[in-house]
């Protein structure tokens, strides 16, 4: 919590600290690894090395060309959407907590490494723009380095 004028400030994450929607995302991963054909994207490769990083280096690092990176992580980010409207839930307590905080004065925000598809899809299931306003949610494209970068 940040005191800042006076003002509490709360930042929090997203996924894992308020939503459960890693499944969502793995889920996207392993549709996109059959959609493009890529069968190196399996439920192992998902749990082991794509978890918290920027969808890029994941393709990288299973040899995609470059020429077809931003294509295939739309294409992600639009099915993990998709599914993140479908399947994400509250995790428990976590929307009280929010209700709390907001009720006992504090300013919450979101930093999230998700991008702003699936980070608008996120608000839009559970309404986290009810606790805090757009420009308080920071999501991956608003970043300049992303995970694992020191800065992302």
């Amino acid at each position: 919590m940040l005191h800042f004028m006076n003002h509490k400030i709360t930042i929090l994450d997203c996924d894992g600290t308020l939503v459960e929607s890693q499944h969502c995302f793995d889920e996207a991963l392993l549709d996109l690894g059959e959609e493009k054909k890529i069968p190196e994207i399996t439920p192992e490769f998902v749990r082991t090395k794509t978890r918290g990083i920027h969808p890029k280096f994941s393709l990288r690092e299973l040899g995609v060309k470059e020429e077809m990176i931003e294509d295939h992580i739309l294409w992600y980010r639009m099915r993990a959407a998709e599914i993140i409207l479908e399947k994400a839930e509250w995790l428990p307590g976590a929307e009280d907590m929010l209700q709390k905080l907001k009720g006992a004065g504090h300013i919450l925000g979101i930093v999230t490494t998700a991008g702003q598809i699936t980070s608008e899809a996120i608000c839009k299931k559970t309404k986290l723009h009810e606790y805090m306003p757009p420009e308080w949610i920071i999501n991956g494209n608003q970043v300049k380095e992303h995970k694992p970068h020191p800065e992302g």
